[in-house]
């Protein structure tokens, strides 16, 4: 993956989209896809001034299973409430159907709402903060 790509590419990039908000897996997860991700995504939303868009808001996700599992990852320390976004998640996830898992697996649908009740009095994602930039 190219941070090159990611910072300018002429599609999708952050030149093109300019976001305010990136989010991207966080670092220590134990997928290589995801460790090769966030490298890129990194770098390229590092600040460049004037000569290249950045983020206000980087964040950095976890997987399920990486939530519960995974010695290598920082805590999160940013909780955002989800609740009124359920239905959107779960199409999300839905999407990805070949990643899901049955029963009490941590990709389960149950055990992934779980995971975010236990997170607080509300459902939420867990976020490890990169840039907070107000």
């Amino acid at each position: 993956m190219s941070s090159s790509l990611i910072a300018s590419g002429t599609e999708l990039s952050l030149a093109a989209a300019r976001p305010a908000l990136l989010l991207i897996p966080a670092a220590g997860g134990f997928h290589q896809d995801h460790q090769a991700v966030h490298a890129a995504c990194f770098a390229a939303a590092r600040a460049g001034g004037e000569a290249k868009p950045t983020p206000r808001f980087v964040l950095g996700y976890m997987g399920p299973e990486e939530v519960v599992w995974n010695a290598a990852a920082a805590a999160p320390t940013v909780y955002v409430d989800t609740t009124a976004h359920c239905p959107a998640k779960e199409a999300a996830l839905a999407a990805h159907a070949s990643q899901l898992r049955e029963g009490t697996h941590p990709r389960s649908i149950p055990a992934i709402h779980a995971i975010d009740s236990a997170t607080g009095a509300a459902l939420a994602e867990r976020f490890i903060p990169y840039r907070l930039a107000y």
